[in-house]
């Protein structure tokens, strides 16, 4: 091949990966665009309540002055509004007679979250960060004694991820925490960042179930039958599934062709099916019922010199590292039956951009003063993605 056809090929790959990144950043903006204006169309009828400005006749894109002043007074009004209902919906009267007992339920403020166990944790210092991570080179090929070496191609991913900032502010009307009994307010207000963890992990599952196969450059499903990673439609969490996936990640394939050699060592599942995988990942034998279903295949009618019957020894025990999510029933993430074979922290990644963070803001300025409020935030910048989703084979993602 040629010099300047070469260059010609890497000068039309770098440009195609140029497309492919503003695409990205591209579709990342319209999202959030539309996020806004749908909240926008939910919350019309209050806003033009409080601020007598109907907002669908706002146009939230233009750049204009006048109309970003516009916005910002809408914004503030309705702002108002919600802090002054917050801080209604806070007053608990209960709270402020003498003589109750302080007693604190708080067995909800500590459910145990998981995706510390499968996400590798990244360091990022800017808005977003660039992944290009290389598959392996193609394997040697036998060359004549006078024959020709062929050139081994170099494949990579194109990956930016944009952070995104998450919080929330919780206001809470000063009589309350002045004339609090039994101390559950300030208590609450103070321990408001461990809230943060349902929103980690909730997205850490959403990433997981809506994981991308970025190798295409189209962003299409990272679970597939033509991958490897997925079989052609959801099968339940039973051993011989299980030793299937099993089979099928140790084949798994980059897209050079060549096997990526995945170790798989982690089960990933919801509540659902918590107490089937501790039977499936800790029984000493055969902790499936022999046969399949119909009455060719019962244990009896079973042809001679098959491995395996009830004292067989699992195969699964020990293998895998069983981690339970219970958010995987969550509504947002819908996949209480799913489940997934995985190496934990390889093409997985959880983007640290800031630090949780649990700041309160000056009672005697801004609008806690005006409303006479105690206001807490609680802030943090993160993402959570699947960069490889070969290091992943998808038993299911069912919700029922």
């Amino acid at each position: 091949m040629a010099p300047e056809t070469k260059v010609q090929e890497y000068a039309a790959a770098f440009l195609e990966a140029m497309r492919v990144r503003d695409e990205q950043i591209a579709a990342s903006r319209s999202k959030a665009h539309e996020a806004i204006a749908k909240r926008m169309k939910e919350m019309r009828a209050e806003i033009r309540e409080d601020t007598q400005v109907d907002p669908g006749a706002i146009d939230w894109y233009s750049g204009d002055l006048s109309v970003k002043r516009l916005k910002e007074s809408v914004f503030r009004a309705y702002k108002a509004r919600k802090i002054r209902e917050a801080v209604a919906e806070t007053s608990f009267g209960q709270l402020l007679r003498y003589g109750v007992q302080n007693y604190l339920f708080d067995a909800y403020q500590n459910v145990p979250t998981v995706w510390q166990a499968i996400f590798e944790s990244r360091p990022s210092a800017n808005r977003q960060e660039w992944y290009a991570p290389l598959y392996g080179a193609e394997i040697p090929e036998d060359v004549d004694a006078s024959g020709h070496f062929e050139d081994s191609r170099i494949r990579g991913l194109d990956v930016v991820v944009i952070n995104k900032k998450v919080g929330r502010i919780l206001s809470i009307e000063r009589e309350l925490v002045d004339d609090d009994q039994t101390g559950q307010i300030v208590n609450r207000a103070q321990r408001l960042g461990e809230r943060m963890r349902y929103k980690e992990e909730i997205d850490a599952m959403l990433a997981i179930t809506n994981a991308k196969d970025y190798s295409t450059g189209a962003a299409a499903s990272g679970y597939t039958f033509a991958i490897g990673n997925a079989f052609t439609m959801n099968q339940p969490l039973v051993q011989t599934e299980m030793e299937n996936a099993a089979i099928a990640l140790r084949k798994i394939k980059d897209p050079l062709g060549n096997f990526m050699l995945v170790l798989p060592n982690v089960v990933l599942v919801g509540p659902d099916n918590e107490i089937n995988l501790y039977k499936l990942l800790n029984s000493a034998y055969q902790p499936s019922i022999p046969g399949t279903f119909g009455t060719d295949n019962v244990a009896t009618s079973l042809p001679s010199g098959q491995t395996g019957w009830t004292l067989t020894v699992n195969w699964l025990q020990g293998r895998y590292t069983p981690v339970v999510s219970t958010f995987l029933a969550h509504p947002q993430v819908a996949a209480k039956l799913g489940w997934w074979l995985m190496q934990a922290k390889k093409g997985a990644v959880c983007q640290e951009r800031d630090p949780l963070e649990v700041v309160q803001e000056n009672p005697l300025s801004g609008q806690a003063f005006e409303s006479d409020a105690y206001r807490y935030r609680v802030r943090r910048r993160y993402r959570h993605i699947v960069i490889e989703p070969r290091f992943i084979f998808q038993g299911s993602n069912a919700n029922s």
